[in-house]
């Protein structure tokens, strides 16, 4: 399967690299950009996590604005313990987006991982407390929550799952209650 993925992907760039093709068309360039994504996806499955930054960073280059692989590149560089090349990749999508609070929950989370962490759980509360897409607000909610648990700080850790129980979150209730 290796080797099938790797030819699919020299054609690719073969193609690219040929001066006499056209350029490529926003919808040709998504195309490109899904490719490579699933190629990445399929790497990282077989643990083969090198490779798997490779094709995403491919569809990165494709795709620059593309906030969910900006943060799934940043999520190769913390899985291959590359947490200073994580943070500069996130710190440049949000200088050039600086509402992006996804983002910005990531590079909490990144800045907790770099021994950043006062100043990571403070950015943890303003992205949580201007809120989040539904999708994506309960896993951050749970970093914040395991991030103050590692630094023995449960007080904070208790009081934010109560907030969440008066708030009548639903999502963050079933959160709770699975652990």
């Amino acid at each position: 399967a290796y080797v099938k993925l790797d030819e699919i992907v020299q054609h690719v760039t073969f193609i690219e690299d040929t001066s006499s093709a056209p350029e490529l068309t926003a919808r040709e360039r998504a195309l490109q950009s899904m490719l490579f994504e699933h190629l990445g996806d399929f790497a990282y499955s077989e643990k083969r996590y090198d490779k798997s930054l490779e094709y995403y960073r491919q569809a990165f280059t494709y795709d620059p604005d593309n906030e969910a692989m900006i943060n799934t590149v940043a999520n190769m560089y913390d899985a291959l313990e590359r947490y200073e090349e994580a943070l500069a990749l996130l710190d440049a999508h949000i200088e050039r987006f600086p509402d992006s609070d996804l983002t910005q929950a990531n590079r909490a989370y990144q800045l907790v991982r770099t021994n950043s962490v006062d100043e990571g759980l403070e950015l943890y509360k303003r992205v949580l407390a201007d809120g989040l897409p539904e999708d994506d607000d309960h896993v951050y909610l749970e970093d914040y929550i395991d991030q103050l648990a590692s630094i023995d700080r449960f007080d904070e850790a208790h009081t934010i799952v109560n907030d969440a129980l008066q708030r009548n979150d639903t999502r963050a209730i079933r959160f709770i209650k699975a652990r």
